[in-house]
């Protein structure tokens, strides 16, 4: 059969070859040899495990070999749409899969060599059964805690020390570990305020505090909307955005709180907050915290029917360098992280 497989393909690529020769696209001649190929290639390999009598500590493995090859043939080769929607279902298929292949050797082997089924034979299926269930649960848990961490990646900043099931592993030293979303997200409001304050006239500068109070608070999703649709915002806000806050599931777990304290003397206290209202391992969840000044300064005009330089009040941000940390617990962080 093994034989006959590599025959098949042998002359599904001649098939190929020809095709391309006459610059045409392969009949339905190939498809069909290739099938056959595949089919010939998985009972030829589960002939050779079953005379071979596979064995690892004892226990038979040559059907997972043979359903490992049924899942490439059947989700990659026949089925290759179901699999690009649906990736991890060979794998989480394929325990189910080898035990069947199994069940269906051991009901044979039984009924060729004693004309029936024994007690303990049954057991074995059942148990054989039950055990690739549970991989298969597994498997697909795996698959389930992997697309959280695609969509949520905050929940990688949380600790898991009572948790049964995940355990986080920690970088080496000499890695660099990505800033959590949330400093991203303070990271771009900072620009974007810098844009909207640095060198322009003071009281545009009020005006736009005054206007944006209420749209610097909610959940970011609302926020880095707004923040997209902004008139005069500089394109390079806007590809932060885009590119370093790919869009998440996450998004609106993210609160958004930017408080312009009233005016003390030449300057306003900004402070900007950001919120994770998501699942942690806390009841009050974690918060990032940086303060900022936005005071008046002096910059040189020229004015050309004087052929001189005029003072012109601007506005001018200066930020904290470093971001508090909410601590665990209900304290604050004294400590400071860096920015990445």
């Amino acid at each position: 059969m093994i034989l006959l497989s590599a025959f098949s393909w042998g002359i599904a690529l001649l098939d190929i070859g020809l095709a391309a020769f006459k610059e045409q696209q392969s009949s339905d001649v190939y498809n069909l040899i290739s099938n056959l190929g595949w089919i010939f290639l998985i009972l030829g390999f589960h002939w050779w495990t079953i005379e071979r009598k596979w064995l690892f500590n004892g226990f038979p493995i040559g059907a997972w070999f043979t359903g490992f090859l049924t899942c490439i043939y059947i989700f990659i080769w026949v089925f290759r749409d179901v699999n690009d929607k649906y990736p991890a279902l060979p794998f989480v298929i394929w325990p189910l899969i080898s035990a069947g292949i199994s069940t269906v050797y051991k009901i044979n082997y039984s009924r060729i060599n004693t004309k029936k089924l024994h007690l303990t034979t049954i057991q074995e299926i059942v148990v054989l059964i039950l055990i690739s269930l549970l991989l298969s649960c597994w498997v697909q848990f795996h698959f389930v805690v992997q697309e959280w961490l695609q969509e949520y990646p905050s929940l990688l900043a949380d600790k898991f020390d009572r948790s049964a099931f995940l355990v986080k592993i920690e970088l080496p030293k000499n890695d660099e570990r990505q800033p959590a979303r949330g400093y991203k997200i303070i990271s771009v409001l900072e620009k974007l305020i810098q844009s909207k304050v640095n060198n322009k006239p003071w009281q545009e500068v009020e005006k736009w505090l005054a206007e944006s109070k209420k749209q610097l608070q909610g959940r970011w999703s609302e926020v880095s909307q707004w923040i997209l649709k902004l008139d005069g915002t500089p394109k390079a806000v806007k590809n932060k955005i885009i590119l370093e806050l790919e869009k998440k599931k996450e998004d609106y777990l993210w609160y958004i709180d930017a408080k312009v304290e009233e005016r003390v003397n030449d300057y306003y206290q900004l402070v900007l907050r950001v919120k994770w209202q998501g699942p942690a391992s806390r009841s009050q969840g974690y918060e990032l915290t940086k303060t900022c000044q936005i005071e008046q300064t002096l910059r040189a005009s020229y004015n050309p029917r004087q052929s001189s330089q005029t003072p012109k009040v601007v506005g001018r941000i200066r930020c904290q360098k470093t971001i508090d940390n909410l601590k665990e617990g209900n304290e604050e962080s004294n400590s400071a992280i860096r920015e990445g």
